[in-house]
């Protein structure tokens, strides 16, 4: 029997009763043919939109959904997350509440990199949700992967 290829998302939207078993089909069909994200696929097809899959995925983890503004994002904000773990691990983070951080995660589903980021930044984390394209945006804006290069061969002392 073949290997069965699920998504996380998909499961989630289905068990939440947010898509029946025949759009189940259809969209898990359309990831497995073309390995769109499945986020897109939904949008795509018109069965859900993205604030509908954000609030699932926030519900299903407890975690609220933001938006990501650009002016919230001091420089004292993003230097808490190093450059090079920020596109690994495609987290940004939001704001700083005391001693935690709010971080947003372009896969929120994949709760285990909180724990590893966690020990990295040395704070308590709090995961948030948001648009994964607009995490992406600002991961690629402001942790751009030249600079990194530069900054470093300038504390090298070159």
């Amino acid at each position: 029997m073949p290997e069965e290829i699920s998504n996380p998302l998909l499961s989630l939207v289905k068990d939440q009763g947010l898509i029946d078993d025949l759009q189940y089909e259809e969209v898990l069909g359309e990831f497995k043919r073309t390995g769109k994200i499945v986020s897109q696929i939904l949008q795509d097809f018109g069965i859900l939109d993205l604030d509908t899959i954000l609030q699932a995925i926030g519900s299903h983890l407890g975690a609220p959904v933001v938006t990501v503004r650009e002016r919230d994002l001091t420089p004292e904000l993003l230097r808490i997350v190093p450059a090079k773990m920020a596109r690994m691990y495609q987290c940004l983070p939001v704001s700083l509440v005391g001693s935690t951080l709010q971080v947003a995660l372009a896969d929120p589903l994949n709760v285990g990199r909180i724990d590893e980021l966690s020990f990295v930044v040395k704070k308590d984390i709090q995961m948030v949700v948001a648009d994964p394209a607009q995490i992406q945006k600002a991961i690629e804006k402001f942790y751009p992967e030249d600079n990194e290069s530069f900054t470093d061969i300038q504390r090298a002392g070159f």
